[in-house]
């Protein structure tokens, strides 16, 4: 049976960041750089694994492109958010809820 040790931190707003049993680092609508409750140590993180993003509100994703950069981070968002992301030089894009 796999270890049930998974952490949540609220980040702020819609934020959180988890970090699994398995020691994956996830972060989920992280407006990090000018959000006042945003714990110190997500301010400076240096390593993710993928990043979640609701949607492109400036409280969400106002800091997706300087963190995908900073981390390697796989990037899931919508397609529309996607689309900017990859435009902006954003190397690992996902996206989601995309209609053919």
């Amino acid at each position: 049976m796999a270890s049930q040790n998974i952490s949540f931190t609220w980040i702020g707003f819609g934020g959180f960041y988890i970090k699994t049993s398995t020691g994956k680092e996830i972060l989920i609508d992280p407006w990090v750089k000018n959000n006042p409750v945003c714990p110190e140590f997500v301010r400076n993180i240096e390593k993710v694994d993928f990043i979640f993003f609701t949607h492109a509100h400036r409280d969400h994703a106002e800091d997706a492109v300087w963190l995908a950069q900073k981390t390697g981070a796989v990037i899931l968002a919508g397609w529309e958010l996607a689309f900017i992301l990859q435009k902006r030089g954003v190397q690992n894009v996902v996206a989601i809820n995309r209609r053919n």
